[in-house]
């Protein structure tokens, strides 16, 4: 097994189970919070295949349906709590940053987001509202996000964990 058979997510927990005998292919589906991903019993659980390419595929496709479900709803209640308005919101794989905020006031999220809880999404959403004021990292933008987050420094460091799943999730 490997750390992607035992995943939680934001919003659901990955299980492998065996398919049913007469099933020849791979399934997903995604049930009251769990993501049930069904291998056919002719393939090993630990197949290296599996392991690195469908497991993979399978649990970004479901992040990604999640993502672009929840993370829209959280930017626009953040947004006008902190009264950051924004133009627009994409939600798209992501690998190299968790956002971006453009000058034409729109922001891009990453759905490996979904990887991680509620208050470290919070905290990654609200710094991209804050660059709707700043558009960079100086001492401005920093005064600003801490002034909504002020354990920022410390979120910031639970979440660059979380790039390691995306370096297993390929």
């Amino acid at each position: 097994m490997s750390l992607l058979t035992t995943l939680k997510t934001n919003t659901f927990t990955v299980s492998v189970e065996r398919n049913a005998p007469a099933v020849r292919s791979y399934a997903a589906r995604l049930d009251g919070g769990v993501l049930h991903i069904l291998v056919p019993e002719h393939i090993a659980l630990d197949d290296k295949y599996f392991q690195q390419n469908v497991l993979p595929e399978m649990i970004k496709h479901f992040l990604k349906t999640e993502a672009k479900r929840v993370l829209p709803g959280r930017l626009r209640a953040l947004s006008e709590r902190c009264g950051l308005p924004f133009n627009r919101v994409t939600v798209k794989e992501m690998r190299s940053r968790w956002g971006s905020c453009s000058s034409r006031r729109d922001i891009a999220l990453s759905i490996y987001l979904m990887l991680m809880p509620d208050e470290l999404i919070d905290a990654v959403l609200v710094h991209e509202l804050c660059h709707l004021r700043e558009m960079n990292h100086g001492a401005g933008f920093k005064a600003l996000l801490r002034g909504y987050v002020p354990d920022i420094a410390e979120k910031n460091r639970r979440i660059k964990g979380y790039a390691t799943l995306i370096r297993l999730l390929g």
